[in-house]
Formats: structure tokens, sequence, C-alpha cells
């Protein structure tokens, strides 16, 4: 599996749609800088028929409701757009975090 990703922020377009996250490479021994992954970057390496496998990175999110709960983020489509989802039993987790303003 390819480098693991935690978001810690969400990009949304004018509808409210998920469109990007933000997060940190969690690569063992580097302090990584925050970067941006948009939704069509990320769903075009997602592996045909494999649920939270992706090819480079894989994305997860976690509950802040409560820190033991997480989620593999997926592509979703929506009105003809690539929107990111983290569908969790408590709602979708993406939903819960910050809005990323510069």
């Amino acid at each position: 599996m390819g480098i693991m990703v935690r978001v810690n922020s969400v990009i949304k377009d004018e509808k409210g749609n998920i469109i990007a996250v933000r997060g940190h490479e969690m690569i063992p021994g580097q302090n990584t800088k925050e970067r941006m992954w948009k939704a069509k970057w990320i769903c075009n390496r997602q592996e045909p028929n494999a649920d939270f496998i992706y090819s480079t990175h894989a994305f997860w999110v976690k509950d802040v409701d409560n820190e033991n709960r997480e989620s593999a983020i997926r592509c979703e489509e929506r009105n003809g757009k690539l929107c990111l989802v983290a569908p969790s039993e408590n709602g979708d987790l993406l939903e819960k975090l910050p809005v990323y303003s510069p």
C-alpha cells in the first residue's frame, strides 16, 4: 500500500460538496508539510474493485467525536462532479472536519 494521509480539513465547492482535502502524509521520521489533494487526483488513483486501496496514497480521517474511530475516504459522483466522502456509522466524518480557508 502507498503513503498514508491523515486528513484534517476539507475544501468545499459553492454547493457544499467536498472537492478536496488537506492533510499530512504520514511518513515515518519525516515532518511533512500540510498539502491539498483534489477529488479528481484521489479518484483517478483508486484501484478498481478494491475498497479503500489506492495505488499511491491511502486517505483516512479520524472522527472528531471519537478518536478511536476512523474511516477511509471514498469517491462519489454527485451531479456529474467527483466528491469525497468518509462514511461511518456515525455519519460522514469529512462533514465534521473544519473547512479550510487560507
